[in-house]
Protein backbone atom coordinates (compact mmCIF):
# COMPACT_ATOMS: atom_id res chain seq x y z
CA UNK A 1 0.00 0.00 0.00
CA UNK A 2 2.97 2.33 0.58
CA UNK A 3 3.88 1.93 -3.09
CA UNK A 4 0.34 2.87 -4.08
CA UNK A 5 0.46 5.95 -1.87
CA UNK A 6 3.80 6.98 -3.34
CA UNK A 7 2.40 6.59 -6.85
CA UNK A 8 -0.53 8.85 -6.00
CA UNK A 9 1.74 11.45 -4.42
CA UNK A 10 4.10 11.42 -7.39
CA UNK A 11 1.26 12.21 -9.81
CA UNK A 12 -0.54 14.77 -7.68
CA UNK A 13 -0.02 17.49 -5.09
CA UNK A 14 -1.60 15.44 -2.30
CA UNK A 15 0.21 15.04 0.99
CA UNK A 16 1.68 11.61 1.62
CA UNK A 17 -0.58 10.99 4.63
CA UNK A 18 -3.70 11.79 2.59
CA UNK A 19 -2.57 9.43 -0.16
CA UNK A 20 -1.94 6.64 2.32
CA UNK A 21 -5.34 6.98 3.98
CA UNK A 22 -7.12 7.29 0.66
CA UNK A 23 -5.41 4.23 -0.80
CA UNK A 24 -6.15 2.16 2.29
CA UNK A 25 -9.85 3.00 2.22
CA UNK A 26 -10.09 2.18 -1.48
CA UNK A 27 -8.25 -1.13 -1.23
CA UNK A 28 -10.20 -2.35 1.77
CA UNK A 29 -13.62 -1.51 0.30
CA UNK A 30 -14.51 1.03 3.02
CA UNK A 31 -16.15 3.80 1.00
CA UNK A 32 -18.43 4.86 3.85
CA UNK A 33 -15.49 6.42 5.66
CA UNK A 34 -15.08 8.64 2.61
CA UNK A 35 -18.82 9.09 2.23
CA UNK A 36 -18.72 7.92 -1.40
CA UNK A 37 -17.87 4.84 -3.44
CA UNK A 38 -14.18 4.00 -4.07
CA UNK A 39 -14.49 4.78 -7.77
CA UNK A 40 -16.11 8.14 -7.10
CA UNK A 41 -13.58 8.86 -4.37
CA UNK A 42 -10.72 8.36 -6.77
CA UNK A 43 -12.43 10.49 -9.40
CA UNK A 44 -12.94 13.37 -6.97
CA UNK A 45 -9.39 13.12 -5.68
CA UNK A 46 -7.98 12.93 -9.18
CA UNK A 47 -9.96 15.98 -10.24
CA UNK A 48 -8.73 18.00 -7.29
CA UNK A 49 -5.15 16.99 -8.07
CA UNK A 50 -5.43 17.67 -11.79
CA UNK A 51 -4.90 14.00 -12.70
CA UNK A 52 -5.99 12.77 -16.11
CA UNK A 53 -8.63 10.06 -16.62
CA UNK A 54 -5.90 7.66 -17.72
CA UNK A 55 -3.86 8.23 -14.58
CA UNK A 56 -7.06 7.88 -12.52
CA UNK A 57 -7.82 4.47 -13.95
CA UNK A 58 -4.18 3.48 -13.60
CA UNK A 59 -4.20 4.37 -9.92
CA UNK A 60 -7.36 2.38 -9.33
CA UNK A 61 -5.92 -0.71 -11.00
CA UNK A 62 -2.61 -0.33 -9.19
CA UNK A 63 -4.30 -0.11 -5.80
CA UNK A 64 -6.43 -3.11 -6.72
CA UNK A 65 -3.28 -5.11 -7.44
CA UNK A 66 -1.86 -4.19 -4.05
CA UNK A 67 -5.09 -5.32 -2.40
CA UNK A 68 -4.86 -8.68 -4.19
CA UNK A 69 -6.70 -10.80 -6.71
CA UNK A 70 -9.97 -10.70 -4.77
CA UNK A 71 -10.07 -6.91 -4.83
CA UNK A 72 -9.38 -6.90 -8.57
CA UNK A 73 -12.35 -9.16 -9.19
CA UNK A 74 -14.54 -6.84 -7.20
CA UNK A 75 -13.18 -3.91 -9.18
CA UNK A 76 -13.94 -5.69 -12.45
CA UNK A 77 -17.65 -5.58 -11.66
CA UNK A 78 -17.59 -1.89 -10.75
CA UNK A 79 -15.59 -0.91 -13.83
CA UNK A 80 -17.87 -2.88 -16.18
CA UNK A 81 -20.92 -1.13 -14.75
CA UNK A 82 -19.26 2.29 -14.70
CA UNK A 83 -18.53 2.21 -18.40
CA UNK A 84 -21.95 0.82 -19.30
CA UNK A 85 -23.53 3.98 -17.95
CA UNK A 86 -27.00 2.49 -17.37
CA UNK A 87 -26.56 1.34 -13.80
CA UNK A 88 -26.50 2.91 -10.38
CA UNK A 89 -23.12 1.59 -9.26
CA UNK A 90 -23.78 2.46 -5.62
CA UNK A 91 -26.43 -0.24 -5.11
CA UNK A 92 -24.71 -3.08 -6.98
CA UNK A 93 -23.39 -5.83 -4.69
CA UNK A 94 -19.85 -7.05 -5.20
CA UNK A 95 -19.94 -10.41 -7.01
CA UNK A 96 -17.30 -12.82 -5.76
CA UNK A 97 -16.12 -16.07 -7.31
CA UNK A 98 -17.99 -17.94 -4.57
CA UNK A 99 -21.25 -16.24 -5.52
CA UNK A 100 -20.73 -17.06 -9.20
CA UNK A 101 -19.62 -20.69 -8.79
CA UNK A 102 -23.10 -22.21 -9.02
CA UNK A 103 -23.98 -19.99 -11.98
CA UNK A 104 -20.88 -21.19 -13.82
CA UNK A 105 -21.69 -24.81 -13.03
CA UNK A 106 -25.26 -24.61 -14.30
CA UNK A 107 -24.68 -22.50 -17.40
CA UNK A 108 -21.26 -23.89 -18.28
CA UNK A 109 -19.98 -20.32 -18.75
CA UNK A 110 -16.53 -19.91 -17.25
CA UNK A 111 -16.36 -16.32 -18.49
CA UNK A 112 -19.40 -14.80 -16.81
CA UNK A 113 -21.06 -11.81 -18.45
CA UNK A 114 -21.37 -9.60 -15.39
CA UNK A 115 -23.26 -6.87 -17.21
CA UNK A 116 -25.91 -9.40 -18.27
CA UNK A 117 -26.36 -10.61 -14.67
CA UNK A 118 -26.73 -7.07 -13.35
CA UNK A 119 -29.09 -6.11 -16.17
CA UNK A 120 -31.37 -9.04 -15.31
CA UNK A 121 -31.30 -8.01 -11.65
CA UNK A 122 -31.97 -4.36 -12.36
CA UNK A 123 -34.87 -5.20 -14.65
CA UNK A 124 -36.46 -7.31 -11.92
CA UNK A 125 -36.05 -4.55 -9.34
CA UNK A 126 -38.01 -2.18 -11.57
CA UNK A 127 -40.94 -4.58 -11.99
CA UNK A 128 -41.39 -6.41 -8.68
CA UNK A 129 -40.84 -6.16 -4.97
CA UNK A 130 -37.26 -7.22 -4.33
CA UNK A 131 -36.50 -8.67 -0.93
CA UNK A 132 -33.18 -7.97 0.73
CA UNK A 133 -31.78 -11.36 -0.30
CA UNK A 134 -32.44 -10.46 -3.95
CA UNK A 135 -30.95 -7.00 -3.43
CA UNK A 136 -27.82 -8.82 -2.25
CA UNK A 137 -27.95 -11.20 -5.25
CA UNK A 138 -28.24 -14.25 -3.02
CA UNK A 139 -30.53 -15.70 -5.71
CA UNK A 140 -27.41 -16.66 -7.65
CA UNK A 141 -26.88 -19.58 -5.29
CA UNK A 142 -29.09 -22.39 -3.94
CA UNK A 143 -29.50 -22.38 -0.18
CA UNK A 144 -31.66 -25.40 0.60
CA UNK A 145 -28.73 -27.80 0.39
CA UNK A 146 -27.34 -26.26 3.60
CA UNK A 147 -30.33 -27.67 5.50
CA UNK A 148 -29.84 -30.90 7.42
CA UNK A 149 -33.24 -31.96 6.07
CA UNK A 150 -31.96 -31.65 2.50
CA UNK A 151 -29.61 -34.59 3.04
CA UNK A 152 -32.59 -36.56 4.34
CA UNK A 153 -34.48 -35.73 1.15
CA UNK A 154 -31.67 -37.07 -1.04
CA UNK A 155 -31.16 -40.12 1.15
CA UNK A 156 -34.87 -40.90 0.92
CA UNK A 157 -34.71 -40.80 -2.86
CA UNK A 158 -31.70 -43.12 -2.92
CA UNK A 159 -32.94 -45.59 -0.30
CA UNK A 160 -36.56 -46.04 -1.34
CA UNK A 161 -35.69 -46.72 -4.97
CA UNK A 162 -38.86 -45.03 -6.17
CA UNK A 163 -39.18 -45.09 -9.94
CA UNK A 164 -39.11 -41.97 -12.07
CA UNK A 165 -42.23 -39.89 -11.68
CA UNK A 166 -43.47 -41.27 -8.34
CA UNK A 167 -41.59 -39.05 -5.91
CA UNK A 168 -42.81 -35.45 -5.72
CA UNK A 169 -40.77 -32.57 -4.36
CA UNK A 170 -41.92 -28.94 -4.26
CA UNK A 171 -39.91 -25.77 -3.72
CA UNK A 172 -42.29 -23.27 -2.12
CA UNK A 173 -41.20 -19.70 -2.75
CA UNK A 174 -38.99 -20.94 -5.59
CA UNK A 175 -38.04 -17.41 -6.66
CA UNK A 176 -35.45 -17.69 -9.48
CA UNK A 177 -35.46 -21.49 -9.18
CA UNK A 178 -31.93 -21.87 -7.86
CA UNK A 179 -32.92 -24.66 -5.46
CA UNK A 180 -34.87 -26.40 -8.23
CA UNK A 181 -31.69 -26.41 -10.30
CA UNK A 182 -29.70 -27.79 -7.36
CA UNK A 183 -32.19 -30.63 -6.95
CA UNK A 184 -31.68 -31.55 -10.60
CA UNK A 185 -27.89 -31.42 -10.25
CA UNK A 186 -28.23 -33.69 -7.20
CA UNK A 187 -30.09 -36.31 -9.23
CA UNK A 188 -33.76 -35.56 -8.63
CA UNK A 189 -35.62 -36.01 -11.96
CA UNK A 190 -37.09 -32.77 -13.29
CA UNK A 191 -40.48 -34.49 -13.70
CA UNK A 192 -40.61 -35.00 -9.92
CA UNK A 193 -40.15 -31.30 -9.09
CA UNK A 194 -42.73 -28.53 -8.74
CA UNK A 195 -41.96 -24.86 -8.18
CA UNK A 196 -44.43 -22.80 -6.12
CA UNK A 197 -44.40 -19.01 -6.01
CA UNK A 198 -46.70 -16.03 -5.69
CA UNK A 199 -46.28 -14.98 -9.35
CA UNK A 200 -44.17 -15.97 -12.35
CA UNK A 201 -41.98 -12.84 -12.42
CA UNK A 202 -39.03 -14.26 -10.49
CA UNK A 203 -39.30 -17.62 -12.24
CA UNK A 204 -39.18 -16.07 -15.72
CA UNK A 205 -36.27 -13.87 -14.68
CA UNK A 206 -34.49 -17.04 -13.54
CA UNK A 207 -35.07 -18.72 -16.91
CA UNK A 208 -33.39 -15.76 -18.57
CA UNK A 209 -30.62 -15.41 -16.00
CA UNK A 210 -29.61 -19.09 -16.00
CA UNK A 211 -30.03 -19.33 -19.79
CA UNK A 212 -32.75 -22.00 -19.69
CA UNK A 213 -35.08 -20.45 -22.27
CA UNK A 214 -33.41 -22.51 -25.02
CA UNK A 215 -32.30 -25.38 -22.79
CA UNK A 216 -33.98 -28.68 -21.94
CA UNK A 217 -32.54 -28.94 -18.41
CA UNK A 218 -35.79 -27.85 -16.76
CA UNK A 219 -38.08 -29.82 -19.09
CA UNK A 220 -40.59 -31.65 -16.91
CA UNK A 221 -40.48 -29.21 -13.99
CA UNK A 222 -43.97 -27.99 -13.13
CA UNK A 223 -44.48 -24.39 -12.00
CA UNK A 224 -47.63 -23.34 -10.13
CA UNK A 225 -48.21 -19.75 -9.05
CA UNK A 226 -50.56 -19.02 -6.18
CA UNK A 227 -50.77 -17.19 -2.86
CA UNK A 228 -49.89 -19.48 0.04
CA UNK A 229 -51.42 -17.09 2.53
CA UNK A 230 -55.01 -16.95 1.27
CA UNK A 231 -57.70 -18.08 3.72
CA UNK A 232 -58.64 -21.74 3.38
CA UNK A 233 -61.31 -22.26 0.75
CA UNK A 234 -60.71 -18.93 -1.00
CA UNK A 235 -61.77 -19.15 -4.69
CA UNK A 236 -58.17 -18.55 -5.78
CA UNK A 237 -56.60 -20.85 -3.20
CA UNK A 238 -54.57 -23.74 -4.60
CA UNK A 239 -56.98 -26.31 -3.13
CA UNK A 240 -59.64 -24.82 -5.42
CA UNK A 241 -57.53 -24.11 -8.53
CA UNK A 242 -55.33 -27.25 -8.39
CA UNK A 243 -57.19 -29.84 -6.27
CA UNK A 244 -55.09 -32.71 -7.67
CA UNK A 245 -52.01 -31.23 -6.01
CA UNK A 246 -53.39 -31.71 -2.52
CA UNK A 247 -51.83 -34.48 -0.41
CA UNK A 248 -49.45 -35.39 -3.23
CA UNK A 249 -45.97 -34.26 -2.15
CA UNK A 250 -43.28 -36.26 -0.35
CA UNK A 251 -41.11 -33.25 0.45
CA UNK A 252 -41.64 -29.50 0.36
CA UNK A 253 -38.81 -27.00 0.75
CA UNK A 254 -39.68 -23.64 2.33
CA UNK A 255 -36.50 -21.59 2.36
CA UNK A 256 -36.26 -17.95 3.51
CA UNK A 257 -40.00 -17.27 3.22
CA UNK A 258 -41.64 -17.21 6.65
CA UNK A 259 -39.85 -14.11 7.92
CA UNK A 260 -41.39 -12.10 5.05
CA UNK A 261 -44.92 -12.89 6.32
CA UNK A 262 -47.11 -11.72 9.16
CA UNK A 263 -48.08 -14.15 11.90
CA UNK A 264 -51.52 -14.77 10.37
CA UNK A 265 -49.95 -15.28 6.93
CA UNK A 266 -47.44 -17.74 8.39
CA UNK A 267 -50.29 -19.75 9.92
CA UNK A 268 -52.20 -19.89 6.61
CA UNK A 269 -49.09 -20.76 4.59
CA UNK A 270 -47.95 -23.58 6.88
CA UNK A 271 -51.47 -25.03 7.10
CA UNK A 272 -51.72 -25.05 3.29
CA UNK A 273 -48.31 -26.68 2.89
CA UNK A 274 -49.40 -29.36 5.36
CA UNK A 275 -52.43 -30.06 3.16
CA UNK A 276 -50.22 -30.34 0.09
CA UNK A 277 -48.06 -33.04 1.71
CA UNK A 278 -48.84 -36.74 1.71
CA UNK A 279 -49.28 -38.37 5.08
CA UNK A 280 -45.72 -38.89 6.26
CA UNK A 281 -44.50 -36.10 3.95
CA UNK A 282 -41.88 -33.70 5.26
CA UNK A 283 -41.58 -29.91 5.19
CA UNK A 284 -38.01 -28.60 5.52
CA UNK A 285 -36.68 -25.07 5.53
CA UNK A 286 -35.14 -22.17 7.37
CA UNK A 287 -36.29 -18.69 8.26
CA UNK A 288 -34.99 -15.57 9.84
CA UNK A 289 -36.02 -15.62 13.48
CA UNK A 290 -35.35 -14.26 16.92
CA UNK A 291 -34.53 -15.60 20.38
CA UNK A 292 -37.80 -14.01 21.42
CA UNK A 293 -40.78 -13.96 18.98
CA UNK A 294 -41.39 -10.44 17.76
CA UNK A 295 -42.76 -8.26 14.98
CA UNK A 296 -40.38 -6.85 12.38
CA UNK A 297 -40.78 -4.64 9.28
CA UNK A 298 -44.08 -4.44 7.40
CA UNK A 299 -44.96 -7.17 4.91
CA UNK A 300 -44.52 -6.31 1.19
CA UNK A 301 -48.21 -5.36 0.93
CA UNK A 302 -47.79 -3.02 3.91
CA UNK A 303 -50.84 -4.40 5.72
CA UNK A 304 -49.21 -6.01 8.77
CA UNK A 305 -45.83 -6.41 10.43
CA UNK A 306 -43.71 -9.38 9.51
CA UNK A 307 -43.16 -11.83 12.33
CA UNK A 308 -39.96 -13.45 13.55
CA UNK A 309 -40.41 -16.82 15.23
CA UNK A 310 -38.22 -18.36 17.89
CA UNK A 311 -37.42 -22.08 17.61
CA UNK A 312 -40.00 -22.93 20.30
CA UNK A 313 -42.76 -20.70 18.95
CA UNK A 314 -42.28 -22.02 15.40
CA UNK A 315 -42.46 -25.60 16.63
CA UNK A 316 -45.71 -24.84 18.44
CA UNK A 317 -47.15 -23.23 15.29
CA UNK A 318 -46.18 -26.19 13.08
CA UNK A 319 -47.89 -28.63 15.44
CA UNK A 320 -50.92 -26.37 15.74
CA UNK A 321 -51.58 -26.24 11.97
CA UNK A 322 -51.56 -30.01 11.56
CA UNK A 323 -48.05 -31.47 11.55
CA UNK A 324 -47.61 -34.52 13.77
CA UNK A 325 -43.91 -33.93 14.47
CA UNK A 326 -41.74 -30.83 14.32
CA UNK A 327 -38.09 -30.16 15.01
CA UNK A 328 -36.74 -26.62 15.17
CA UNK A 329 -33.36 -25.24 16.15
CA UNK A 330 -31.27 -22.12 15.73
CA UNK A 331 -28.28 -22.17 13.39
CA UNK A 332 -26.43 -18.87 13.82
CA UNK A 333 -26.93 -15.14 14.09
CA UNK A 334 -28.73 -13.51 11.18
CA UNK A 335 -29.44 -10.00 9.93
CA UNK A 336 -26.35 -8.44 11.46
CA UNK A 337 -25.04 -7.04 8.18
CA UNK A 338 -22.98 -10.05 7.10
CA UNK A 339 -25.52 -11.67 4.80
CA UNK A 340 -25.36 -15.45 4.66
CA UNK A 341 -22.70 -17.91 3.51
CA UNK A 342 -22.16 -17.50 -0.20
CA UNK A 343 -24.07 -14.24 -0.33
CA UNK A 344 -23.12 -10.60 -0.55
CA UNK A 345 -22.54 -8.54 2.56
CA UNK A 346 -25.66 -6.53 3.36
CA UNK A 347 -25.94 -3.39 5.40
CA UNK A 348 -29.25 -3.33 7.25
CA UNK A 349 -30.83 -0.15 8.60
CA UNK A 350 -29.88 0.59 12.18
CA UNK A 351 -33.36 -0.31 13.45
CA UNK A 352 -33.11 -3.72 11.74
CA UNK A 353 -30.06 -4.80 13.70
CA UNK A 354 -31.62 -6.19 16.83
CA UNK A 355 -29.97 -8.28 19.47
CA UNK A 356 -30.99 -11.93 19.43
CA UNK A 357 -31.57 -12.30 15.70
CA UNK A 358 -31.04 -15.92 14.62
CA UNK A 359 -31.64 -18.27 11.72
CA UNK A 360 -34.15 -21.01 12.55
CA UNK A 361 -34.09 -24.35 10.73
CA UNK A 362 -37.15 -26.58 10.83
CA UNK A 363 -38.33 -30.00 9.69
CA UNK A 364 -41.96 -31.06 10.17
CA UNK A 365 -43.70 -34.33 9.33
CA UNK A 366 -47.39 -34.60 8.44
Amino acid sequence: MRKGASFLQEHSNLAHGDCTRFGSLIAHERPRELGITPLKALKVTAGAAGMSQGVTEGCLLFIGCIAGIHALRQLRVRRALKFNGDFDVDDVPVLTDEMLSFYRRWTGDEEVDLTFIISNWRSLKQKFHTFRCIQGMMHLNPRARRLSGYARLLESIASTGKTRGQLKVADAGACFGQDVRQLILDGVPATCITAFDLHDGYWKAGLELFKDEKSSKLDGVKAIFFDLTLPHGHPEAVERTHPSEMASYDFIILQAVLHTLSLDEQRSALARLCLLLKRGGVLIGATGGSDTPQSWFLTPNGKAPRYLQSPSSLRALLLDVGFSQADTHSLHSWGMGAGSPGGARLSLPADAVMKGRILVEFAATK
